[in-house]
């Protein structure tokens, strides 16, 4: 029986997001028709990975047989066929739409860079990945040793549980213990100012 949380994140990311997918593709195709010959390499591939994306998508969640599919029914089948759901284990729509969210626009930003900006294909890849630095670096300035400390007790404690629910071991529900990653942090503030 899923939880609450589980409902709502089922809820959440059904099928608007496959739609998102799709209709993002779709103006990205038509802007990418209108400027194709002015766009420069790196932008084409940028939109072409942006495009490829909703077919993936589709080809994974509308006509089951991809990756996701072999993997939820094949590769990680519970023995317990009562836990059995190949829509779910381990694979759900959640941790897909996640990725295939990111893959999607983080080519478009890099296409972006590279043709409204005069940005080589090499300095449009580093300004993305100095984004991501500085904000690590942003996070790091907030993050106590106490904090940082309680965030990796907690990401061991769910690669623990992961482990457990790989090797069947025991059913552990990951997704239900998903939110701990972005409470501990704040939590674990709290707490410090409490009990000093």
């Amino acid at each position: 029986m899923a939880s609450n949380f589980v409902k709502k994140l089922d809820k959440w990311c059904d099928n608007q997001w496959i739609v998102f997918l799709c209709v993002t593709a779709t103006v990205v195709a038509v802007l990418a028709a209108v400027f194709w010959d002015v766009m420069p390499l790196g932008s084409k591939a940028g939109v072409f990975v942006a495009f490829i994306m909703a077919f993936h998508v589709l080809e994974e969640w509308k006509f089951p047989g991809g990756l996701h599919w072999f993997y939820n029914t094949s590769v990680f089948r519970p023995k317990d066929e009562s836990l059995y759901d190949p829509t779910r284990y381990p694979i759900s729509r959640l941790t897909d739409m996640v990725t295939n969210v990111g893959l999607q626009w983080i080519p478009l930003v890099y296409a972006g860079l590279c043709f409204f900006l005069p940005l080589s294909n090499a300095v449009a890849l580093c300004v993305i990945l100095l984004c991501v630095f500085g904000a690590g670096r942003l996070l790091a300035g907030v993050l106590t040793p106490t904090m940082f400390a309680d965030l990796s007790a907690c990401g061991g404690v769910l690669t623990m549980a992961a482990g457990f629910r790989v090797s069947k071991i025991k059913p552990v529900p990951l997704v239900d213990l998903m939110p701990a990653l972005l409470l501990v942090m704040p939590f674990s503030l709290l707490w410090t100012m409490l009990m000093g």
